[in-house]
């Protein structure tokens, strides 16, 4: 008796397995969570204006940037620290857990052409695992990510 049922545990193990891992689960994403780094908003950016804004009024109000990419003219300040969830569904329904997916970190990108002054600025999240602060060449890479996607080019990331 105690063999038949140890039978069908493992059997029933065995295709929940089966089924887990053939492709019937769906990673379902789930609320996005912000939290500010280095007392910056997105609020704080406000006042910059394409054309208008110089440099040094931009590194007043704001600070140092994080990173400033001279090859590109791009300051790159981090703003939040970004976690996402994903829940796991079983045949897209049934919830079956769920996880911290990649962490990541919402920069603001100010780019300046030869004059000095703002040519363009927005916002680009990057997922790069690094869980505490972006490394310097995260900052770099975010840069290079927003100046491609502000000219329309399309690359995987």
């Amino acid at each position: 008796m105690k063999t038949t049922i140890l039978k069908s545990f493992f059997a029933m193990f065995a295709c929940s397995y089966g089924l887990l891992t053939t492709g019937c689960v769906y990673f379902m994403p789930l609320p996005t969570l912000r939290q500010p780094m280095y007392s910056r908003s997105t609020n704080d950016f406000t006042f910059v204006l394409s054309g208008q804004t110089s440099r040094s009024e931009v590194e007043a109000k704001l600070g140092a940037p994080d990173l400033f990419c001279a090859d590109l003219h791009v300051d790159v300040y981090t703003v939040n620290k970004v976690r996402r969830r994903k829940a796991q569904l079983l045949f897209f329904i049934i919830p079956v857990g769920w996880f911290w997916d990649y962490p990541g970190f919402d920069f603001d990108c100010i780019e300046f052409d030869d004059k000095e002054r703002v040519h363009r600025y927005g916002m680009v999240t990057f997922y790069t695992g690094n869980i505490e602060k972006p490394s310097r060449s995260d900052l770099q890479y975010a840069a290079k990510m927003w100046i491609d996607i502000g000219n329309g080019i399309k690359r995987e990331y």
